[in-house]
């Protein structure tokens, strides 16, 4: 549905076909760059203001995923939530990246209207709504508020480590 993403056999492998992309946000909100390593884990690189682009180098078999600064809502890339970078050639040294935001359905947009008036996972459970919708809000608000713990904590380690300097 809405936040698949990815399981843990979605990960880095050999580092050996480097590739220079240049990543533009086209989306009218800041995004996460997120590598996913090779222990299938999510990595952030860098945070990327609307409008803004940049260029990085990384490799073919480097698998990349964006995702809404404030919402964790996965972006895409010619539509597809997983991006997988093409090796540099003479003829194309640089892979241009354009991350736009995805297509969503009504239900989609709904829900995400929903998850973030919501102030608890038990406010969830007293609305009443079919089953399934209760469901898809709920997986929806722990994704969300997931995101929000990780924000959390990369703000605290940026304060220790200013702190620390």
């Amino acid at each position: 549905m809405m936040l698949t993403i990815y399981d843990d056999t979605l990960r880095s492998k050999e580092s050996i076909d480097p590739a220079i992309l240049l990543i533009s946000n086209r989306t009218k909100r800041p995004v996460d760059i997120l590598w996913i390593n090779y222990a299938a884990k999510l990595i952030r690189y860098k945070t990327l203001r609307s409008g803004d682009e940049f260029q990085m180098n990384t490799f073919k078999t480097h698998p990349w995923i964006f995702r809404d600064y404030y919402t964790g809502l996965l972006m895409h890339v010619d539509h597809k939530e997983v991006f997988w970078p093409e090796a540099s050639t003479d003829k194309r040294p640089i892979q241009h990246v354009r991350i736009h935001f995805p297509v969503q359905s009504l239900k989609t947009i709904s829900l995400w209207a929903c998850v973030q008036k919501v102030r608890n996972h038990n406010e969830i459970t007293q609305m009443e709504i079919p089953q399934t919708l209760r469901n898809d809000l709920q997986t929806l608000f722990r994704q969300f508020y997931n995101h929000h713990v990780m924000l959390a904590q990369h703000a605290q380690r940026r304060q220790q480590q200013h702190r620390n300097q």
